[in-house]
């Protein structure tokens, strides 16, 4: 589905490159790493329209996108498992925030942990940096803005950087 719908958007745009500045390759890899996330926040926020979660939705899309900046995390092999996938997540977040009411002191300290313990997935000359950073995240919501939703989608994003194979060590 992504990747016939970059390819068209591509082959559309490939049509204006006069000066043939971009491969076809380009053009589609660049079409798919927009149209990818594009689609996982508009399927996301209308499905939560009908399940009257869309201030939750839209909370718990840009708690994991902040922190998916600092911390990074694994990748999926193909875009449609990804939205597949973003998408269950960030509709499940509120849900289980609204409906079990986690206690965000021990969501924010397994958050700590993991961030402190595993930040950033890829290798970063600038780790140190990026712990500090992503750990403040946690403890200002911890500590000032008391949000579930925001504390669980930092716990789900620190699940996600977790080495395996490190802890196999």
């Amino acid at each position: 589905m992504v990747d016939s719908l970059a390819y068209t958007i591509s082959l559309l745009l490939k049509r204006f490159d006069e000066e043939n500045k971009y491969t076809l390759r380009n053009l589609n890899y660049g079409i798919k790493l927009i149209l990818t996330p594009l689609i996982i926040v508009i399927l996301s926020l209308t499905i939560a329209l009908s399940l009257n979660t869309f201030l939750e939705t839209i909370t718990c899309i840009t708690a994991i996108l902040i922190m998916r900046y600092w911390t990074g995390g694994r990748h999926l092999k193909s875009p449609e498992a990804c939205i597949v996938f973003s998408v269950g997540i960030v509709l499940l977040i509120p849900y289980i925030s609204n409906t079990f009411q986690p206690n965000l002191i021990v969501t924010s300290l397994i958050s700590l942990a993991l961030i402190l313990m595993f930040a950033p997935f890829t290798y970063k000359n600038d780790a140190i940096y990026t712990k500090i950073i992503a750990a403040s995240f946690v403890l200002i919501n911890a500590l000032f803005i008391n949000s579930n939703v925001i504390g669980m989608a930092f716990l789900v994003q620190a699940i996600d950087i977790i080495k395996f194979e490190r802890l196999r060590q």
